[in-house]
């Protein structure tokens, strides 16, 4: 199998398989309606703004998780 290819008078490699573009893909118009909304994620600031938001919102997620798994096990334990 050859290794190399020609393409515009230049060698270029062969590839197999999948072959993904190096190019950025072009923006959703949902991505451009968001930043538009919400300048501070067009400049990077979303991080800072939101990281004590979500680190709050994790913690109230797992406590109802762990509340559930206890109810649960108890409700099991009173089964038995």
């Amino acid at each position: 199998m050859k290794d190399k290819g020609f393409e515009g008078g230049n060698v270029v490699p062969i590839t197999v398989g999948r072959v993904t573009s190096s190019w950025v893909e072009m923006p959703s118009e949902a991505n451009q309606r968001t930043k538009r909304g919400y300048t501070c994620m067009d400049v990077g600031q979303a991080d800072a703004s939101w990281s004590t938001y979500l680190k709050a919102a994790d913690q109230e997620k797992r406590q109802a998780v762990s509340a559930n798994l206890k109810a649960v096990l108890e409700r099991h334990k009173n089964r038995s």
